[in-house]
């Protein structure tokens, strides 16, 4: 009987139960259709009727437009009305939010401090950060205001919620771009730091810290460099009066040399710093004075060898000048007396005497000619260049004026190419003629007619100018010999010489910052080339005005 009666009294309250949940869902399905305009609601003081038609109207149409959160709650935190955005916000319908107590809006964790802020908001403005809970399990962080609700019909709390979720992923943004930046400045080897113009370090990398520590709200004088007052050879504060960057020097109190940049910047809230960038330079200021040590050394050395170089120069001039005179002498003897034989007992000697009498005459001949073109050449090496503007075609026709007595009884075809205007010695460019054309005259002597030219051309960019013949040529395995002092290519029997002329040749041209070269083939013929310094420029400023000319009728 006993478990009858409970069954029974348990039917009769799932009766109830069932009654009031039809009830309850047929009140708020005419809340939702507009069929009712008031809600009554049981409380601590007895039953409350909130309004939801006439003077309340115009506030929910308002509130529903509004993009943050909005509930209005009773004093004990019961959900009398919401907007749709509030129920966006927790990801549930707002007809489920309507007559549900607050707290289920917030996280678990969250409820003690939501249960506080609604307490403060019966009476004053209060405002929190607070997470709320939604239906997928996920959680929203947004701010939460909460004031009273000044009406008499509806006494009780104003609610609005402002989602934080976008301003949380800037702050996180920033915050790893903030990472970012100062991860990168700390990795910099140079000193970067932020000054206030009162002095105040705002910041300071980490290569700033290891050299002169942590500023511990110091002034910066006194965090680098332990002075009470600014410095007075300070000069980063001069880009806050010129609006310009500026570098400059200054030495630590460990001696190291610090070579500062300095910008002007300017703060997020607009106000004026100086951005520095220290360089410690003092090894590089070490190894120049370490360079300009060894520089004025090196000077030292080359004024002393440069003396020692002219004192040896005199000597050798000396020396030259003395053994040419003491040759001459009894070379003038020789040739006086031999002559003196050939003439005065020369029908008298026996034919073999006769001959080595003539061998005697050429050989004193020649030593005397070789004398002297090594007297040439070692006045080629010490005079000095007296150069002027010089008609390379006037020099070659002067020469080719003093050989025509070796031209004589010969046929000779010569082709002088137009030659350009030198800045150069003319003396000593006729020597370099002189020899080169006296030695196409004597290896083209076997040839019935001979051809010489004499022209410029462009040799890898360069003017050159050239001496061509159809003589005997040479072998080019011994070009390399061709212009030292005493080689020769030929036999003194076939081709008379002392073999110095190509060497003076070569020596006048590398005093004109020129060099020379030959190119031939046996029984040939033979092309002596030759470049001059100022050749070389007035090409090229002649090749850049052609190219000005061109650029500007390109333009036109």
């Amino acid at each position: 009987m006993g478990r009858l009666r409970q069954s029974a009294a348990n039917k009769s309250e799932l009766d109830r139960l069932r009654s009031r949940l039809a009830e309850a869902e047929e009140t708020l399905n005419a809340i939702r259709s507009g069929e009712v305009d008031a809600i009554a609601v049981e409380g601590p003081h007895g039953r409350q009727i909130y309004t939801l038609q006439t003077p309340d109207r115009p506030y929910q149409t308002f509130t529903e437009s509004m993009s943050e959160g909005a509930a209005s709650l009773t004093s004990d935190g019961t959900i009398v009305f919401c907007n749709l955005r509030l129920a966006e916000m927790v990801g549930r319908a707002a007809e489920k939010l309507l007559g549900a107590p607050a707290g289920m809006l917030v996280a678990q964790d969250e409820k003690d401090v939501f249960r506080q802020l609604l307490g403060l908001g019966k009476q004053n403005v209060a405002r929190a950060e607070i997470q709320f809970q939604r239906q997928d399990g996920s959680t929203l962080p947004v701010l939460v205001s909460v004031k009273p609700l000044a009406s008499e019909q509806l006494p009780g709390i104003c609610l609005i919620a402002t989602d934080l979720s976008e301003r949380k992923r800037a702050e996180e943004a920033v915050s790893a771009e903030r990472q970012r930046f100062e991860a990168v400045l700390n990795g910099l080897p140079a000193m970067v730091c932020l000054l206030t113009p009162n002095y105040d370090v705002r910041f300071a990398n980490h290569a700033f810290r290891k050299q002169f520590g942590e500023p511990q709200g110091r002034k910066c004088h006194d965090y680098c460099f332990g002075q009470s007052v600014p410095c007075a050879f300070c000069e980063s504060f001069e880009v806050l009066k010129t609006g310009n960057p500026h570098d400059w020097e200054v030495m630590t109190r460990d001696h190291r040399c610090i070579h500062a940049f300095d910008f002007p910047f300017t703060d997020v809230d607009g106000s004026p710093l100086v951005l520095e960038m220290d360089l410690d330079v003092t090894d590089q200021r070490l190894a120049e004075e370490e360079i300009r040590t060894l520089n004025r050394e090196l000077e030292e050395r080359v004024r002393n060898r440069t003396a020692e170089l002219q004192a040896a120069n005199k000597e050798l001039e000396a020396f030259s000048y003395s053994v040419s005179h003491d040759l001459r002498a009894p070379l003038r003897h020789i040739s006086g007396f031999s002559k003196i034989l050939s003439e005065e007992f020369g029908q008298q000697l026996p034919e073999d005497a006769q001959h080595h009498l003539r061998r005697i005459q050429d050989g004193t001949r020649r030593m005397g000619q070789l004398i002297e073109d090594l007297l040439n050449l070692s006045g080629v090496g010490r005079r000095e260049l007296r150069c002027q503007a010089t008609s390379l075609e006037n020099v070659v026709r002067q020469v080719l004026s003093d050989l025509e007595p070796e031209c004589e009884g010969r046929e000779i075809q010569w082709k002088l190419g137009k030659l350009p205007l030198a800045e150069c010695d003319g003396a000593l460019l006729k020597q370099v003629f002189q020899n080169l054309l006296s030695n196409a005259l004597k290896f083209t002597r076997r040839r019935q007619q001979t051809v010489i030219e004499i022209g410029c051309t462009e040799q890898q960019g360069i003017p050159a100018i050239f001496v061509r013949d159809n003589g005997v040529g040479f072998n080019m395995k011994y070009a390399g010999k061709l212009f030292g002092v005493f080689q020769r290519m030929h036999r003194v029997e076939d081709f008379e010489g002392t073999g110095v002329g190509l060497a003076t040749v070569k020596r006048i041209v590398q005093k004109h910052g020129g060099r020379v070269w030959a190119e031939a083939e046996l029984d040939k013929g033979a092309t002596f080339y030759f470049t001059l310094a100022a050749l070389d420029k007035a090409h090229q400023k002649t090749v850049t005005h052609e190219q000005e000319v061109a650029h500007a009728f390109a333009v036109d």
